[in-house]
């Protein structure tokens, strides 16, 4: 070959190389991109996963009957066997029993609602 043919041919292999690793270049980023998807992808599905199982949960404790007590208990019912108390407000009982004789003690005047909210973050009132 000619020395005119050798340039050719490494220009040639030059411009090969080149092609070569752009397109090397190129499938590595889209790789790095389809990777940081994968795991985006998997991220979201371990969440909507537990999401599932928690659904789930929810759904066999409901249908056996298993939430039904802390509801019930939370609106005042009670089962055989417990004590059941009442809150009274103060100042709203008369004794009543054996002593009766004795004169029913005077309820002490409460203070309106808004004064108790008061005192209870600011303190007495002056």
């Amino acid at each position: 070959m000619s020395r005119y043919g050798w340039r050719v041919f490494w220009i040639v292999v030059a411009l090969f190389a080149l092609l070569v690793m752009t397109s090397l270049a190129r499938r590595i980023t889209i790789s790095q991109q389809l990777q940081r998807d994968l795991d985006q992808a998997s991220t979201e599905y371990a969440i909507v996963a537990s999401t599932r199982d928690a659904l789930q949960t929810q759904i066999a404790r409901a249908t056996q009957g298993l939430d039904i007590e802390p509801t019930i208990r939370a609106e005042g019912f009670s089962q055989p066997g417990d004590e059941v108390i009442v809150p009274v407000p103060v100042g709203t009982i008369t004794p009543q029993g054996p002593n009766t004789n004795q004169p029913a003690p005077t309820p002490t005047p409460q203070p309106p609602p808004w004064e108790i909210w008061w005192r209870l973050f600011f303190g007495p009132l002056e």
